[in-house]
Order: C-alpha cells, then structure tokens, then sequence
C-alpha cells in the first residue's frame, strides 16, 4: 500500500498590516526630538512658595503657588517639566486656575540664568 503525501502546513497569519511608511516613522522620530528638546529646556524655578515655569519653544513663563502646580502635575500624571503649553493651559482652565503676574526682580533672574532666547 502506497503512502499518501501529507500537505504542506502552513504558518497561522495575524491581521494583515501594512508596514509604516517611512516618512510617517521621520515624522514620528522629529517630533519625539522636538519635544524632548522642549522638556531639556523647560525649567523651574523657586521664589519662596511660588514656583515660576520657563517653558522651553515659549515666550510665556507661568508662576504658580505650590498647590495649585501640584494639581496640575496630578491631573496630567506627569512633571510640570513634561508638559507642553497646551497642556499645561488645558489643566489651568478645567481645574481653575490662574497663574500669577511675575515681578521685575524675577524676570530678571530667569532671563539672567536662561539667557535671552530669540
């Protein structure tokens, strides 16, 4: 009795995907390193118990007191640091809060360890 030929298995496929075009992962990769740049350059400063942010790619400095920075940071479950502007605005309107006005002295400081960025 002759043998009969087992068929050939094949492999069990996923979903079908197309690969990602290559320059959506550019795209991808220039905005992840625009907004790691931001972070770099965003930076806190202390001035009692008000806290001024510097956001880096912003004219804007925010100064808040320590609560309400705090709330901030724990709507967005990140740093102060990581936020963008939006976001940092988004979370100033839904939770309610202003920021305050930033004094001669402490816009003088911040220019002074920033240096002027035009």
């Amino acid at each position: 009795m002759a043998r009969r030929r087992r068929p050939m298995r094949r492999p069990l496929r996923g979903p079908m995907r197309r690969p990602m075009r290559r320059g959506f992962i550019r795209y991808q990769r220039r905005m992840f390193r625009r907004q790691r740049r931001m972070i770099r350059r965003t930076r806190r400063f202390m001035f009692g118990s008000m806290i001024i942010l510097a956001l880096g790619n912003s004219r804007n400095n925010y100064k808040f007191h320590q609560d309400d920075l705090a709330r901030i940071e724990e709507y967005h479950r990140k740093p102060a640091e990581d936020l963008t502007e939006a976001e940092l605005v988004q979370a100033m309107r839904k939770l309610g809060i202003t920021h305050l006005d930033i004094d001669e002295y402490e816009n003088d400081k911040i220019t002074d360890d920033i240096g002027e960025e035009n």
